[in-house]
């Protein structure tokens, strides 16, 4: 117990508390280094999967216009078609319903023309009754 405290502590530069923080700053810095390359190389990395990514989207828009050139002018064409078949339906449509109310119009004449024949034939049938043999 008599031990002086003070002698465990370091006396030269080399066993002091400066040179441990030395030695970890120096870690720090390594690590800080490791780390700036490992960014820069991710970043690297990075750029280069998004330029290739780039000229993938290119590529595939070129073929979806290229695409669209072929079909645009069949569909245009289908769409013209269509448009000319609805105009022939509805001209067809017209012309069947201005039929119909035509032969409406001629079967009620000729029912009347035949209610009226069926009148006289029967007054005629009943005249003819009526005379005596």
């Amino acid at each position: 117990m008599s031990e002086d405290p003070t002698k465990r502590f370091p006396k030269d530069r080399e066993d002091n508390g400066e040179d441990k923080l030395d030695r970890l700053f120096a870690a720090v810095e390594a690590l800080r280094s490791d780390l700036r390359s490992e960014v820069s190389s991710l970043r690297s990395e990075l750029h280069t999967e998004v330029s290739s990514l780039r000229s993938e989207l290119s590529a595939l828009s070129e073929i979806v216009e290229h695409r669209l050139y072929d079909t645009r002018p069949i569909w245009e064409a289908v769409l013209a078609e269509m448009k000319e078949l609805k105009s022939r339906m509805d001209a067809l449509e017209t012309t069947v319903n201005n039929g119909l109310k035509d032969m409406g119009h001629l079967f009620r004449t000729q029912y009347v023309d035949v209610i009226r024949v069926q009148r006289d034939l029967d007054d005629r049938v009943t005249a003819l009754e009526q005379k005596p043999a």
